[in-house]
Formats: structure tokens, C-alpha cells, sequence
């Protein structure tokens, strides 16, 4: 015991004389939150719209006016005719276009309900700029919602003026109501994945050169001559980091929460410490894992790198998680971002009891042994 508390203060005066990785993985992940925070979301504003009119009618310019009142368009005028709209398009300057047929007021005039067959409704065309498919494919749907809407007035409106409740037509009444997110705030589970990713990041890389660092000073080869167990010497070298990386997880969390106003009122506190405690292990342990891999500081940046994209992208944090194949979906039950996100979005946003995440407190204590075991493995061979 005492070989290693001398251990895990050599490491942690080791840390001390070095600043610049302090300030590196304290500042670092509470800025990066604070700053990206803003830019990390999937709502879409500003799109550039144009109208094509070529009814230039009372209804079309109605329609023209509700998409031009919404905040999430940005008006550029009307164009002439639809080749002038796919020209603009092609050029980039608008990035959606309504075009609006010479006949529609009389196509709506002639799909009353006392009047005209079903197929027989006002036809719109919307054209979006698909370079980004996500942005595409958003754009449309806020103008659909938004065009839909108006129509759904104007029948209620005809049905009116002729007696009757549209209620009363309808076979279904849908009453929706969100849970837990009812603004549907893109930053309350867009955060808490960014500070553990960006944690994760900051904690795995300085761990991974820590060994790495021994080895191109040339003071590894005395620790292994010493009466010092490997296994004393990884736990000397993770156990500062496994501290730090908490410290700095709860300073970030915290700070990004009161920023970003998330709501944290029934967040249970020892389930995420615990929960971090165990994430905290694995992530130390991989970088543990890479440093006792690695021959240089260069090749252990890679590594890390190499494991962290993996694990951000079959996360959940930026895909969902669903669309994933089977397989895929199995394959990330070793991917402990996965898990802790999962953890941290259920206590933070749900107020979910510790106790219904017990499986993935258990996979996260697999994972950080199965590491931290390899880690052990590797490093007896290396000292071999």
C-alpha cells in the first residue's frame, strides 16, 4: 500500500509541474460546452426563400404571406417562373421555393365540401435545395407544417360558412402531450452528451500519454526495477486522472446546465456520481489500455482518436441510436459512451430511479474491468 500512495503522489506532483495539461483538461471541456452548445443543434433558421406567384390571387397571396411571417425564413422576393427558382436554387442563393400554380384559387374554389372530387385539391409545389440532406428534408417540413396548417383553416373556415363543425367530421382526436421536454429543447439532451464526450476526450488522451511518457524519458525501465507490481503502477498512474476527470465532469455539467437552463430539479445525485465514478473508470482504462499500446506520444494521439470516433458515432449522440442495423445496435453494448449518455439523459431529464438503470451501471463496471484488465495484461508483456 505504500509503494503505491508514493505512486499516486509521484503522478499527481507529476501532473502539477505540467499547467498547461491542468488548464487543458479543466478549460477545455467547460468552454468547448458553453461555445458549441449554441452550435450543436438540429433546429434550422434562416433559410433563404423565394415564391414563384403565378396565380396572383387573393388565396395565393395568403399563402405567400403565412410562410413569409414565419422567423425560420428569410424572404428573397418572388421569382418570375419555376426555371428562375431552380436557377437560384442551382446558384445557391435561395435554399427553398414555393411555387404556387396559375389555377389555384380555382382549384380551391371548385374543392369545396359541397363541391369537387378529393382529387380535385390545390396543388402547391415546394423545392429545397438537397446538398444537406438533414437541412433539406427539415426545410420541407416546416414549410409543409406551416402550408398544412393554413389549409386546415380555410377548411374550417368553408365548413363554417355552411353549418357545420369540422370536429364532427373527423373520426379521431389526437391530444398529444410531451413528457419531461415539452418545448422540445434541443439543449437539454444535447448537452450532457457533449460534456462527457468532451470530458472523455480531454481525460483519455492526457491518461494515454502518461506510460507513453515514461517510456520516451527513459524512467520507465526504473519503475520496473523497483519492488513495484504492475498492477500498482497503472493504478498509480490512473488513479489522479480518474479523480480529475470527475472534478471536471461536475464542473462542466453544472456550469452548462445553468447556462443552458436545464432543468435539474429531480436529478438524483448519487446515481450520476455513481454512474460517473464507473464511466470515469472505463475511460481512464482505455487510456490507460492505448499508453501501454502505444510506443509514442503521436501514436497514442491516433489511437485515442481512432477509439473516440468509433464510440461519439454509435453512441446515440449525434444518429439515433434506433436507426442503427441490429447488428451495429449489438456491437455498441461494449461502447461506454452509449451507456453513461443513456444514464445521464434518464436522471437529468426524466428524473429516472438508479435503481431502473442498474444494467447499465453493471455493463459500465464490465467494460472498466474487461479495460483495465487488458490494460494489466499488455503492460506485463511489455515489461517482460
Amino acid at each position: 500500500m505504500r509503494r503505491f500512495l508514493a505512486l499516486f503522489r509521484k503522478e499527481l506532483l507529476q501532473i502539477r509541474r505540467d499547467p498547461g495539461s491542468l488548464r487543458l483538461l479543466f478549460m477545455l471541456p467547460i468552454l468547448q460546452t458553453l461555445v458549441l452548445g449554441y452550435a450543436m443543434t438540429r433546429d434550422v433558421r434562416g433559410i433563404a426563400m423565394g415564391i414563384v406567384d403565378l396565380d396572383h390571387s387573393g388565396s395565393s397571396l395568403s399563402v405567400s404571406h403565412r410562410l413569409r411571417s414565419n422567423a425560420r425564413f428569410i424572404d428573397h422576393g418572388n421569382l418570375p417562373d419555376p426555371e428562375a427558382a431552380r436557377h437560384a436554387l442551382t446558384r445557391g442563393d435561395l435554399s427553398l421555393v414555393l411555387v404556387i400554380p396559375a389555377d389555384f384559387e380555382h382549384s380551391l374554389e371548385h374543392n369545396q365540401v359541397d363541391g369537387g372530387p378529393p382529387e380535385a385539391a390545390a396543388p402547391v409545389q415546394i423545392l429545397v435545395d438537397g446538398q444537406d440532406a438533414a437541412t433539406a428534408a427539415t426545410s420541407a417540413a416546416y414549410a409543409s407544417a406551416i402550408l398544412g396548417q393554413w389549409g386546415q383553416e380555410r377548411l374550417e373556415k368553408d365548413l363554417i360558412s355552411q353549418g357545420m363543425d369540422a370536429r364532427t367530421l373527423l373520426p379521431l382526436e389526437i391530444r398529444d402531450r410531451i413528457l419531461f421536454n415539452p418545448e422540445l429543447e434541443f439543449s437539454w439532451s444535447m448537452i450532457p452528451g457533449m460534456v462527457i464526450l468532451l470530458v472523455t476526450m480531454v481525460g483519455a488522451l492526457l491518461t494515454s500519454f502518461s506510460i507513453v511518457r515514461e517510456r520516451e524519458n527513459g524512467t520507465l525501465e526504473q519503475l520496473l526495477v523497483t519492488p513495484v507490481r504492475p498492477i500498482q503502477i497503472l493504478l498509480g498512474k490512473a488513479l489522479p486522472y480518474w479523480i480529475l476527470s470527475q472534478v471536471v465532469f461536475w464542473l462542466a455539467f453544472l456550469i452548462a446546465s445553468t447556462w443552458f437552463r436545464i432543468p435539474l430539479g429531480g436529478l438524483n445525485l448519487p446515481g450520476l456520481a455513481i454512474g460517473m465514478a464507473l464511466y470515469a473508470m472505463t475511460s481512464i482504462s482505455l487510456g490507460i489500455l492505448v499508453s501501454t499500446i502505444a510506443g509514442t506520444q503521436q501514436q497514442a494521439l491516433f489511437l485515442i482518436w481512432f477509439f473516440l470516433i468509433f464510440f461519439i458515432l454509435t453512441s446515440g449522440f449525434l444518429l439515433p441510436f434506433e436507426s442503427m442495423p441490429v447488428w451495429m445496435q449489438n456491437l455498441t453494448e461494449g461502447n461506454a459512451v452509449r451507456h453513461f449518455l443513456y444514464m445521464v439523459r434518464a436522471l437529468a431529464i426524466r428524473s429516472a430511479d438508479p435503481m431502473t438503470l442498474l444494467p447499465e451501471y453493471l455493463k459500465l463496471l464490465a467494460i472498466g474491468i474487461v479495460l483495465f484488465g487488458a490494460s494489466v495484461f499488455a503492460f506485463r508483456r511489455k515489461a517482460a
